[in-house]
């Protein structure tokens, strides 16, 4: 037991001579060359593994942060070709329509570009129902890859030409049953005031008899 406490307070020492050195001298005169060797040795692999561990995690952290700044910068870079794309569209008029297809058309590629393709894709039944003298127009094959074709600019330019003709509809089927409703409105608070004025003359017609 004693020779165990002595052996437990020689490696004490012995770790306060390698780790205290500059301010532990006494040190000096108990550690024996093979456990100052031992201890050094220890100390150098680990270290030797806590910078390794530390440089491996920093690294793997790096990776991850560097992956999802490339992935937020490709979904706003992707984005971003997609709304020049439809702003461009919704302000049509302004440009020159040549010069708009191919700029629209260019967004849009870039934008298709960074997509991934489904691979349960499948084309849509009401394809199957349009006239047989459009098959060779558009094949399932053909709306499976992702690509946008000229004639996709004035698709897009008509769906949007329809789409404000059905909104300006709306708003001036709102606009005409407000005026309608005012109208009545206006109707009746007209028949009251006269069934008022109507009253009040019987009533002094028959003061004066």
């Amino acid at each position: 037991m004693r020779s165990l406490r002595r052996r437990a307070s020689g490696r004490h020492r012995a770790f306060c001579f390698y780790v205290c050195r500059p301010t532990c001298s006494l040190g000096a005169a108990v550690a024996s060359p093979r456990e100052h060797a031992t201890l050094r040795a220890f100390f150098v692999f680990a270290c030797l593994a806590l910078s390794a561990l530390g440089q491996f995690g920093c690294r793997r952290s790096t990776n991850i942060d560097a992956l999802q700044r490339r992935n937020e910068k490709s979904l706003s870079g992707s984005q971003e070709h997609l709304a020049r794309s439809i702003d461009m569209l919704e302000r049509i008029e302004q440009f020159d329509p040549n010069q708009a297809a191919t700029v629209v058309l260019a967004q849009l590629r870039q934008w298709i570009n960074d997509q991934d393709p489904a691979d349960d894709w499948s084309a849509d039944p009401l394809l199957f129902s349009m006239p047989s003298r459009y098959d060779a127009l558009k094949t399932p094959q053909q709306l499976k890859q992702l690509q946008f074709m000229p004639d996709d600019f004035l698709t897009l330019r008509e769906a949007i030409w329809m789409r404000n003709v059905a909104r300006w509809q709306t708003e001036e089927r709102d606009r005409r049953r407000r005026e309608l409703a005012d109208s009545i409105q206006l109707l009746q608070d007209s028949l009251a005031d006269d069934k008022t004025a109507t009253g009040a003359a019987s009533l002094s017609c028959l003061q004066l008899v």
